[in-house]
C-alpha cells in the first residue's frame, strides 16, 4: 500500500499521464476504502482527492467515468548518488551563478 510522501505515476487510458506525491491517506467511512490526496506535479501544481480501495492503492486498475486509471509507485531511495544515470567515477562540471572575485 502507498505511504505519505511516496512518488507515484498515474496512467490514464494505459498511458503514463502525470507524476504526483502522496500527501495524505485517511481511512474512509467504508471499511477497506481510503481517501487519498495527491499533489500533482504539473504546471500549475494541483491537488486531487480520490476515494480508493486497498487494491487500487496497491496498483490495481480502476475506472473514473469509464476511463481506466492506474497508480504506480515510483521506487526512490532518496539518494541521487545511487542513481545509475549518474556515473560516480566521472568529474562533475561546476557552474557559477554569480561572477567570481578575480584575485
Amino acid at each position: 500500500m502507498l505511504k505519505i510522501q511516496d512518488l507515484v505515476l498515474v496512467s490514464i487510458n494505459e498511458k503514463p499521464s502525470f507524476y504526483a506525491r502522496v500527501d495524505e491517506i485517511v481511512a474512509d467511512q467504508q471499511p477497506g476504502w481510503w481517501v487519498i490526496t495527491l499533489y500533482v506535479l504539473t504546471i500549475p501544481a494541483q491537488s486531487y482527492t480520490w476515494i480508493l480501495d486497498e487494491h487500487q492503492l496497491a496498483g490495481a486498475s480502476f475506472t473514473m467515468g469509464g476511463t481506466p486509471i492506474r497508480i504506480e509507485l515510483i521506487p526512490f531511495s532518496g539518494h541521487l548518488s545511487d542513481s545509475p544515470s549518474i556515473p560516480k567515477e566521472q568529474p562533475h562540471n561546476v557552474i557559477y551563478f554569480k561572477p567570481r572575485n578575480k584575485s
